[in-house]
C-alpha cells in the first residue's frame, strides 16, 4: 500500500483586494511523481496546470528543494539545500513562465536528466514551485502549488522501525496515540498506517493514519486521536506499510478512567 504524500498548497490573498483571491484559481495534477531514472539517462513526465479562475494568469515556475519536519510538515528550501539527495538541479521544465487564460489548461513537460556521474545507490528528491499571478499585476501575490519529484538510483535499502508507541486517555472518552518512527536506511519511504482499537477481542474502531514521506536518517512523530471510548482498557494496534520487506506492527494499551 502506498499513500500519496501530503503536499503543500499555498493560497495567499492580496491584502488590498478581496476580489483577487476569489478570481484566481490554480490547480496542478499530479502533485507527486516517482521516477526511475538510472545514471546517464533522461526521462520525461508531464503535469497539467489549470487556471480555474476568471482572470488570465501569469504562471511562473522555479526549482525548489524541500524536506519534512518532525511532525510531517513540509518546508521549501533553496535549490541544492538537500545536498547529495537533491535532484532539483537535474529538472528542466519545458517553460519557466507563460500566460494561461481564464478557464484554460496546459500540459507542461518536465525532463529529469541524471548525469552519468551519479552512480551511488541513493534516493533523490526535489521539486518545482508553480505560482499564478494576474497578468496585469506584476507584484501581486497569487496561489501556488509544489510539484514533488522522487527518484531512486540503484536499489537503495529501505528500512523503517517503530521506536515508541504509547497512548494517553481522558475521562471524556478521548485518547491520543503517539508513535515515533525512524528511517534508518538509505532510501526515502512513503508511509501509510492503520490504527485498530479493540476490546475483549472485538474491533471497535479503525482509522487510516496519514504519515507521508520519511527521508533517510529522519524521525517522524505521528499522533492519532480517537474518541467515543467508555471507561475501561482497550488495545491499540497499529500497522505501518513503508514499501519494505515487512509490514511493521505495534501495540499499546489505552486506559480510559
Amino acid at each position: 500500500m502506498k499513500i500519496p504524500i501530503a503536499f503543500m498548497f499555498l493560497t495567499i490573498a492580496a491584502s488590498r483586494s478581496s476580489v483577487l483571491a476569489s478570481t484566481l484559481n490554480l490547480s496542478v495534477n499530479p502533485l507527486v511523481t516517482e521516477m526511475h531514472v538510472a545514471a546517464g539517462q533522461t526521462t520525461r513526465t508531464s503535469v497539467t496546470i489549470a487556471n480555474n479562475g476568471d482572470r488570465d494568469e501569469t504562471i511562473t515556475i522555479r526549482p525548489v528543494d524541500w524536506t519534512t519536519q518532525l511532525n510531517g510538515a513540509i518546508s521549501l528550501l533553496a535549490p541544492g539545500a538537500q545536498g547529495n539527495h537533491s535532484l532539483t538541479k537535474w529538472l528542466e521544465p519545458a517553460a519557466y513562465r507563460f500566460t494561461l487564460h481564464a478557464r484554460a489548461r496546459r500540459q507542461l513537460d518536465v525532463a529529469l536528466a541524471v548525469p552519468a556521474s551519479a552512480t551511488q545507490s541513493r534516493s533523490y528528491w526535489g521539486g518545482l514551485l508553480i505560482r499564478a499571478t494576474p497578468v496585469d499585476e506584476a507584484l501581486a501575490i497569487g496561489p501556488a502549488a509544489t510539484l514533488f519529484i522522487y527518484d531512486d538510483i540503484g536499489t537503495p535499502k529501505r528500512h523503517l522501525s517503530i521506536k515508541a508507541l504509547h497512548a494517553v486517555a481522558d475521562a471524556d472518552g478521548s485518547a491520543a496515540i503517539t508513535m515515533r518512527l525512524k528511517n534508518d536506511a538509505d532510501a526515502y519511504t512513503r508511509v501509510g498506517g492503520t490504527l485498530t482499537i479493540s476490546r475483549h477481542g472485538a474491533v471497535l474502531q479503525k482509522h487510516d493514519v496519514p504519515i507521508g514521506a520519511i527521508f533517510p536518517g529522519h524521525t517522524r512523530i505521528v499522533e492519532q486521536s480517537v474518541t467515543g471510548l467508555s471507561a475501561g482498557i482497550y488495545n491499540a494496534d497499529i500497522t505501518v506499510d513503508y514499501g519494505g520487506d515487512v509490514i511493521l506492527a505495534g501495540e499499546t494499551r489505552i486506559l480510559v478512567p
